[in-house]
């Protein structure tokens, strides 16, 4: 069980069973966190106090208040327990659950999780079930070899996890080897950034440390929230300030003019020029506070650039990419960029992909990506001909560039305007 300030959770659960089973009965293995139970009616027992613990347990529901208000979009639990999600219900958000069994298939999941319809999924599957609680050893072995086997995460939460670029673990249990398989599974890729939460300092977590490149803050969890609380009140969004961001119309959620759209511009470092010429054009729609740009040219000194790329690119709502054998050419640009570009048009109704031509080139014979997604010749392309919509002029090759970047900027206000409608 995660931890509650300086005492796991296991070690007040067991302290609380004191005294109501003989030695007989039921063994506790503290170092595991794990129960044997000679008799199924003192398991029945145990599961029905484990659930009203976590149901009355006061240091969790003051925790789970402060941590329903940040804007995470997928919260991992291993406490099995729904308290969270009805925490968030209770402040009127609209919540996606799941689980994951022990013995059987889990649940698919609806939809991508988002900041407006966040996933809550316990890892370590729920307490209303005595059959689906991980108490015994048996229990752990099931549950890990079906993980790590035929029974795996939900298809749409191993998306999330896969593009994952931040993770933050708050009291997980390091000290414990099944943790650092969990570890092993929810970190499979190599593009992200973890911290552990935790005051306790032992060698499991310079082991966690070493082998998944895991940052350490040393607070205890619950201050860490107050404190991220406080950092993203002053940037106006905590869930109960987006509330004011966005508005609700026809079912969709619509962008408000007091919020900066993230455009992310790929291009291949050659191709330089044109993407100063793009910015300058779209100055005065980043002046007004519509637009918010990123390109590769905001890397601080010292970033690990390519994480920051990375999450630059999944903020992101328009996607302009500047076509040209320069960025064809580049493996960076095109296998990873564009790929997971159009990774992201897939999964998100509100991601836009704008390609421009800055240079003549032949994109119509570009070899396919991924299977499942769009070919590059099928995106709707910018500069065109003024006299024939369907004949693409390079920017390059415009007699007055200004004017090709004017139509391209056009096409961003299009769309600006289409997600505020």
């Amino acid at each position: 069980m995660a931890r509650s300030n300086d005492k796991s959770l296991f070690d007040e659960f067991s302290e609380s069973l004191a005294g109501q089973f003989s030695k007989d009965d039921l063994h506790v293995f503290p170092n595991e966190e794990l129960f044997f139970f000679q008799r199924f009616d003192v398991r029945l027992e145990v599961a029905d106090a484990l659930q009203t613990f976590y149901r009355t347990h006061f240091g969790l529901q003051k925790f789970y208040n402060g941590l329903a208000d940040l804007p995470f979009h997928l919260i991992l639990s291993l406490i099995p327990d729904d308290t969270l999600k009805t925490t968030l219900e209770q402040k009127g958000l609209k919540v996606q659950f799941g689980f994951q069994p022990i013995r059987e298939n889990p649940e698919p999941i609806a939809k991508l999780p988002s900041i407006d319809e966040p996933l809550i999924y316990n890892l370590l599957s729920k307490s209303d079930n005595d059959q689906q609680l991980i108490l015994t050893f048996d229990d752990l072995f099931t549950y890990l070899s079906n993980i790590f086997g035929p029974k795996d995460f939900p298809t749409n939460l191993n998306a999330v996890l896969r593009n994952a670029n931040t993770y933050i673990f708050l009291g997980a249990m390091f000290d414990k080897w099944y943790m650092h398989l969990l570890l092993k599974k929810l970190c499979a890729h190599e593009a992200y950034r973890a911290a552990a939460v935790t005051s306790l300092q032992h060698n499991a977590l310079t082991f966690v440390m070493n082998n998944f490149s895991l940052g350490v803050i040393d607070l205890e969890p619950s201050v860490f929230i107050n404190e991220l609380h406080a950092k993203c009140q002053q940037e106006g969004i905590l869930r109960s300030q987006r509330s004011g961001n966005t508005e609700e119309k026809d079912g969709r959620h619509s962008i408000s003019s007091n919020y900066a759209v993230p455009i992310f511009i790929s291009y291949a470092r050659k191709d330089n020029l044109f993407k100063d010429d793009l910015k300058l054009k779209l100055f005065q729609l980043e002046n007004s506070g519509r637009v918010k740009i990123w390109a590769d040219d905001a890397l601080r000194a010292g970033e690990e650039w390519s994480n920051e790329i990375a999450m630059q690119l999944k903020r992101s709502k328009i996607i302009i990419l500047l076509i040209s054998d320069y960025f064809l050419n580049s493996t960076y640009c095109y296998n990873i960029e564009l790929k997971e570009a159009l990774g992201l048009r897939q999964q998100r109704t509100d991601v836009h992909i704008v390609p421009v031509l800055v240079r003549a080139t032949m994109f119509e014979d570009a070899a396919p990506l991924d299977k499942g997604l769009p070919l590059l010749k099928d995106l709707n392309f910018s500069p065109k001909d003024p006299g024939n919509d369907y004949q693409l002029i390079a920017v390059e090759d415009w007699a007055k560039p200004n004017h090709a970047w004017q139509q391209v900027a056009t096409e961003i206000k299009r769309l600006l305007d289409e997600m505020n409608s």
